[in-house]
């Protein structure tokens, strides 16, 4: 995503740098924002720091394979992820016109 937007942001600047890097610091800085604040939530989840918790986990791993409306239950889960991975537009960058026409 990021290699895109730069390129891009290169490619429409015609070798005003300055300009490409600030507009990619535009474009990307709230989709890496969004997307960093998930981190310390998740990390809580995904770090199992006992036994039980690691039961507990397996467990649930076994049950949802059962549970009725697992898709909605896993679809709540993942919105705020989901929102996150597209909470950018991507830009149609188009190569800058030949002086030859």
């Amino acid at each position: 995503m990021g290699a895109f937007v730069l390129a891009g942001e290169l490619a429409a600047a015609e070798g005003d740098f300055e300009a490409a890097f600030a507009g990619y610091e535009e474009r990307m800085r709230p989709f890496v924002a969004r997307n960093q604040a998930l981190g310390p939530a998740n990390i809580k989840r995904m770090v199992i720091r006992s036994k039980g918790q690691v039961r507990m986990s397996m467990i649930m791993m076994r049950l949802m394979a059962r549970t009725p409306g697992r898709e909605r239950l896993l679809a709540k889960v993942m919105a705020p992820i989901q929102r996150a991975a597209t909470a950018i537009s991507l830009e149609s960058y188009r190569p800058p016109e030949s002086a030859d026409g």
